[in-house]
């Protein structure tokens, strides 16, 4: 696990999310990473789930809600 000053931890490398899936937002046709969640030492290592949920960066529709895709994380935080 790759550590943010030693008290954060990236769940896309956590959680081992394939590079190229990484992406939450698209700009010129680049998909870019933009957004991150951070967990602590102590979450990362209950298993945590996490996924980047790709609605948005390919819609074309006029009814987009937003330009980023949403992250959605599964974590346990009890005992």
């Amino acid at each position: 696990m790759r550590a943010f000053d030693g008290i954060a931890y990236d769940l896309d490398i956590v959680t081992s999310i394939p590079a190229a899936e990484r992406y939450t937002y698209l700009f010129d046709m680049n998909s870019q990473q933009l957004d991150h969640m951070l967990v602590s030492h102590k979450i990362a290592r209950k298993g945590p789930e996490y996924e980047h949920v790709h609605v948005n960066t390919w819609n074309t529709l006029e009814g987009e809600v937003s330009d980023h895709d949403p992250s959605v994380a599964k974590l346990n935080v009890c005992r």
